[in-house]
């Protein structure tokens, strides 16, 4: 029992001691070493983690702090940004800036590139391989691309001839050409080609006039092809879109004709409908007028009628009082003109007397004679005076009779006792001897009254 304890002490002891050298040399060989086994990635560095127990190697790309243990392990950064190799001038600055590239073409001819430019840099993936190539250090960086970038460059561009390489398309594939080779040589070192930029080619002064030349003729007759292509381009476009328009415009007036048709078709049938119906209603119109001028002239028939068996009653009864009126009109003037002629007489008695009473007074014929004419003369003068009123009074009556006739609206009895009582004439013939009371002529009426 004692036993088992002192060996478990012993055995402790021993594990505790060893612990402690072994913290005692990793922090003897940490302080001997200079990074202390501790080493910083940055952002534009690819670092190697090498195991010098197990020969192992590891990429890490992860930047930040990393720790190692001194003397068995090591950690190796290696710059991983892009390094620019420069073809240009006539000089060789350093590994990176070497004389002007020279390439003879196919043809013979030589020309050369003012500036060519190589981006490369590490690859990520292969930044062991590197490591092994080139050292820990920056050894990628000197003279690896420079003994590949002449040779893949040359071997690009001298399958090309002089007139090719002035081509865009030619000069890009012999780019992309170069870069394919360049970084399958560069993959063996751990180096990728990012970008190859190549300038314009440059020939001889007479080579590079005839060249330029060319280039302008090219061009000349590359601009007349393309006008001659868009003119040809234009032609047919504007030939369809013509054919398209008229096409379309042929439709339209075909759909126009149509509705012209339809809408002339139903005005046709609208008109024709409203022709038959005027007609109808006009035939119809026709016979009510033809109907009612019927009656009316019907009606005006019964109303003549009427009115003729009116007016004739109307002129009978007229015609009895006419002839009454003038029935008494002639006694009433027989009895003025008895009433004058005795009157006349007794007058004419009372002037014989007179006269005679006159003559035996008188003592000369010729007095006598004047007397007994004046005496006549006075005589024939009352006797026409009695007579126009006569006549005066006759044509009051004629006119009151043919008022009373327009006032019943019988125009032409009116016009007809107005002409006869203008067609009425009095005639007074002058007695040229002393006649007796009894000789006066009076020629009355010339046209007697009916």
């Amino acid at each position: 029992m004692h036993s088992s304890a002192t060996r478990g002490a012993i055995v402790l002891e021993m594990g505790v001691a060893l612990l402690t050298l072994f913290a005692g040399l990793y922090f003897a060989l940490r302080h001997v070493a200079q990074d202390g086994g501790m080493a910083t990635v940055h952002d534009h560095q690819l670092a190697v983690f090498a195991d010098h127990l197990g020969h192992d190697l590891e990429n890490i790309e992860r930047p930040g702090v990393q720790t190692f243990l001194p003397w068995f392990q090591e950690i190796y950064c290696l710059d991983r940004r892009p390094v620019e190799y420069i073809m240009a001038g006539s000089e060789r600055l350093d590994a990176n800036h070497v004389p002007t590239l020279v390439v003879r073409g196919r043809e013979g001819t030589c020309f050369s590139f003012d500036r060519v430019e190589v981006l490369y840099a590490l690859a990520p993936e292969a930044a062991t391989l590197a490591l092994l190539d080139s050292g820990p250090t920056s050894g990628f960086k000197d003279g690896i691309v420079d003994a590949y970038a002449r040779g893949a460059l040359r071997a690009a561009f001298g399958q090309l001839t002089p007139a090719e390489v002035l081509l865009s398309n030619a000069k890009q594939a012999a780019t992309l050409a170069a870069k394919e080779d360049l970084e399958r040589s560069l993959a063996r070192h751990g180096l990728t080609v990012l970008e190859v930029s190549v300038s314009k080619p440059k020939f001889s002064g007479k080579y590079e006039e005839t060249i330029s030349r060319r280039k302008v003729a090219d061009q000349d007759a590359f601009k007349i092809n393309v006008e001659r292509t868009q003119m040809l381009a234009g032609r047919t476009a504007i030939m369809e879109q013509v054919r398209k328009e008229k096409e379309l415009e042929l439709v339209r007036m075909r759909e126009t004709l149509h509705s012209l048709i339809q809408e002339a078709l139903r005005n046709q049938e609208l008109t024709r409908y409203a022709a038959d119906r005027k007609q109808s209603d006009r035939s119809l119109a026709s016979e009510l007028a033809l109907a009612e001028s019927r009656a009316e002239a019907q009606a005006l028939r019964v109303d003549l009628e009427r009115s003729t068996a009116t007016l004739r009653e109307e002129e009978q009864r007229l015609r009895a009082s006419q002839a009454a009126a003038l029935g008494q009109r002639r006694r009433e003037l027989g009895l003025e003109q008895a009433k004058i002629r005795n009157g006349l007489q007794i007058e004419w008695v009372q002037a014989q007397r007179e006269s005679q009473r006159a003559l035996q007074a008188a003592q000369s014929a010729s007095l006598a004679a004047v007397l007994e004419a004046q005496l006549h003369l006075a005589a024939d003068q009352r006797e026409a005076q009695v007579l126009t009123d006569v006549a005066r009074l006759d044509a009051q009556g004629f006119q009151a009779q043919t008022d009373a006739f327009s006032a019943h609206g019988i125009a032409a009895v009116r016009a007809a006792l107005v002409h006869k009582l203008m067609g009425i004439s009095i005639e007074i013939a002058p007695t040229p001897q002393l006649p007796s009371p009894g000789q006066a002529q009076v020629i009355a009426y010339s046209e007697p009254i009916q």
